[in-house]
Protein backbone atom coordinates (compact mmCIF):
# COMPACT_ATOMS: atom_id res chain seq x y z
CA UNK A 1 0.00 0.00 0.00
CA UNK A 2 2.81 2.30 0.85
CA UNK A 3 4.37 1.97 -2.92
CA UNK A 4 0.77 2.94 -4.00
CA UNK A 5 0.81 6.05 -2.02
CA UNK A 6 4.15 6.67 -3.23
CA UNK A 7 3.17 6.64 -6.69
CA UNK A 8 -0.17 8.52 -6.57
CA UNK A 9 0.39 12.05 -4.77
CA UNK A 10 -2.05 13.19 -2.27
CA UNK A 11 -2.99 9.27 -1.31
CA UNK A 12 -2.28 8.70 2.22
CA UNK A 13 -1.85 5.15 4.01
CA UNK A 14 -3.71 5.35 7.33
CA UNK A 15 -4.67 2.51 10.15
CA UNK A 16 -7.77 2.41 11.24
CA UNK A 17 -7.71 4.68 14.08
CA UNK A 18 -6.50 7.69 11.90
CA UNK A 19 -9.23 6.62 9.52
CA UNK A 20 -11.79 6.56 12.18
CA UNK A 21 -10.45 10.01 13.46
CA UNK A 22 -10.70 11.50 10.30
CA UNK A 23 -14.69 10.04 9.95
CA UNK A 24 -15.24 11.09 13.41
CA UNK A 25 -14.16 15.03 12.39
CA UNK A 26 -16.88 14.85 9.13
CA UNK A 27 -19.29 13.41 10.90
CA UNK A 28 -19.08 16.26 13.76
CA UNK A 29 -18.90 18.83 10.94
CA UNK A 30 -21.95 17.44 9.72
CA UNK A 31 -24.10 17.24 12.84
CA UNK A 32 -22.98 21.16 12.92
CA UNK A 33 -24.30 21.93 9.38
CA UNK A 34 -27.52 19.95 10.42
CA UNK A 35 -27.89 21.91 13.88
CA UNK A 36 -27.82 25.25 11.89
CA UNK A 37 -30.02 24.12 9.29
CA UNK A 38 -32.47 22.86 12.30
CA UNK A 39 -32.36 26.32 14.04
CA UNK A 40 -32.70 28.32 10.51
CA UNK A 41 -36.15 26.24 10.55
CA UNK A 42 -36.88 26.92 14.08
CA UNK A 43 -36.30 30.49 13.91
CA UNK A 44 -38.11 31.79 10.36
CA UNK A 45 -41.06 29.01 11.85
CA UNK A 46 -41.28 31.32 15.20
CA UNK A 47 -40.59 34.28 13.29
CA UNK A 48 -44.02 33.28 11.14
CA UNK A 49 -45.97 32.33 14.25
CA UNK A 50 -45.27 35.66 15.78
CA UNK A 51 -45.99 37.64 12.74
CA UNK A 52 -49.43 36.23 12.26
CA UNK A 53 -50.62 36.33 15.56
CA UNK A 54 -49.39 39.93 16.19
CA UNK A 55 -51.16 40.94 13.21
CA UNK A 56 -53.85 38.98 13.75
CA UNK A 57 -54.68 40.32 17.06
CA UNK A 58 -54.14 44.05 16.64
CA UNK A 59 -56.52 44.05 13.12
CA UNK A 60 -58.93 42.96 16.08
CA UNK A 61 -58.75 46.47 17.81
CA UNK A 62 -62.25 47.57 16.64
CA UNK A 63 -63.63 44.37 17.68
CA UNK A 64 -61.82 44.84 21.40
CA UNK A 65 -62.98 48.84 20.78
CA UNK A 66 -66.71 47.41 20.38
CA UNK A 67 -66.60 44.95 23.18
CA UNK A 68 -65.78 47.84 25.83
CA UNK A 69 -68.28 50.53 24.42
CA UNK A 70 -71.00 47.27 24.98
CA UNK A 71 -69.49 46.88 28.77
CA UNK A 72 -66.68 44.61 28.99
CA UNK A 73 -64.01 45.75 30.99
CA UNK A 74 -60.22 45.47 29.70
CA UNK A 75 -59.81 42.29 32.12
CA UNK A 76 -63.04 40.64 30.59
CA UNK A 77 -61.16 41.09 27.06
CA UNK A 78 -57.81 40.17 27.69
CA UNK A 79 -59.43 36.78 29.72
CA UNK A 80 -61.08 36.18 26.59
CA UNK A 81 -57.58 36.41 24.82
CA UNK A 82 -55.79 34.36 27.14
CA UNK A 83 -58.86 31.39 26.68
CA UNK A 84 -58.39 32.10 22.76
CA UNK A 85 -54.16 31.93 23.53
CA UNK A 86 -54.92 28.65 25.26
CA UNK A 87 -56.90 26.86 22.28
CA UNK A 88 -54.36 28.22 19.64
CA UNK A 89 -52.14 26.66 21.83
CA UNK A 90 -53.52 23.28 22.40
CA UNK A 91 -54.39 23.68 19.01
CA UNK A 92 -51.04 23.63 17.34
CA UNK A 93 -49.14 21.36 20.03
CA UNK A 94 -51.83 18.60 19.48
CA UNK A 95 -51.31 18.94 15.55
CA UNK A 96 -47.67 19.57 15.67
CA UNK A 97 -47.68 16.36 17.80
CA UNK A 98 -49.74 14.29 14.99
CA UNK A 99 -47.34 15.67 12.31
CA UNK A 100 -44.29 14.80 14.06
CA UNK A 101 -45.49 11.50 14.94
CA UNK A 102 -46.92 10.81 11.37
CA UNK A 103 -43.48 11.84 9.93
CA UNK A 104 -41.11 10.33 12.57
CA UNK A 105 -43.15 7.09 12.69
CA UNK A 106 -41.72 5.32 8.89
CA UNK A 107 -38.38 6.39 10.05
CA UNK A 108 -38.62 5.03 13.55
CA UNK A 109 -39.68 1.74 11.93
CA UNK A 110 -36.79 1.76 9.48
CA UNK A 111 -33.94 1.93 12.28
CA UNK A 112 -35.81 0.15 15.62
CA UNK A 113 -38.88 -1.70 14.47
CA UNK A 114 -41.31 0.05 16.24
CA UNK A 115 -43.46 3.15 15.50
CA UNK A 116 -42.85 5.09 18.54
CA UNK A 117 -40.30 7.56 18.43
CA UNK A 118 -38.59 7.69 21.41
CA UNK A 119 -35.65 10.32 22.83
CA UNK A 120 -35.48 12.59 25.77
CA UNK A 121 -38.58 13.62 27.77
CA UNK A 122 -37.35 17.47 28.02
CA UNK A 123 -36.63 17.95 24.56
CA UNK A 124 -40.19 17.24 24.03
CA UNK A 125 -41.25 19.59 27.24
CA UNK A 126 -38.97 22.10 25.53
CA UNK A 127 -40.62 22.45 22.74
CA UNK A 128 -44.12 22.35 24.68
CA UNK A 129 -43.11 25.44 26.72
CA UNK A 130 -41.72 27.63 23.93
CA UNK A 131 -44.55 27.26 21.94
CA UNK A 132 -47.00 28.33 24.70
CA UNK A 133 -44.89 31.17 25.49
CA UNK A 134 -44.86 32.33 21.83
CA UNK A 135 -48.37 31.93 21.55
CA UNK A 136 -49.24 33.70 24.83
CA UNK A 137 -46.83 36.45 23.91
CA UNK A 138 -47.54 36.94 20.53
CA UNK A 139 -51.53 37.29 21.72
CA UNK A 140 -51.50 38.63 24.91
CA UNK A 141 -49.25 41.79 24.49
CA UNK A 142 -50.43 43.39 20.86
CA UNK A 143 -53.85 42.53 22.44
CA UNK A 144 -53.07 44.76 26.02
CA UNK A 145 -51.49 47.42 23.55
CA UNK A 146 -54.55 47.48 21.67
CA UNK A 147 -56.59 47.53 24.69
CA UNK A 148 -54.87 51.07 26.11
CA UNK A 149 -56.61 53.37 23.91
CA UNK A 150 -60.07 54.59 24.48
CA UNK A 151 -62.57 52.74 22.62
CA UNK A 152 -64.40 55.68 21.33
CA UNK A 153 -60.99 57.26 19.92
CA UNK A 154 -60.59 53.75 18.29
CA UNK A 155 -63.77 53.69 16.52
CA UNK A 156 -63.15 57.27 15.20
CA UNK A 157 -59.90 56.56 13.94
CA UNK A 158 -60.52 53.56 12.06
CA UNK A 159 -64.25 55.15 10.53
Amino acid sequence: MAGLADQHSGLEVADWSAAAAAFSETERTGAWVNYLLVGMIVGYAVISLVNTLIVATAERRREFAVQRLIGSTRSQVMRMMIMEASFVTLAGIMLGGVVAVATLAPFNIALTGTPVPHGPLWIYLIVIGSATLLTFTATLVPAWIALRPRPTGVLAASA
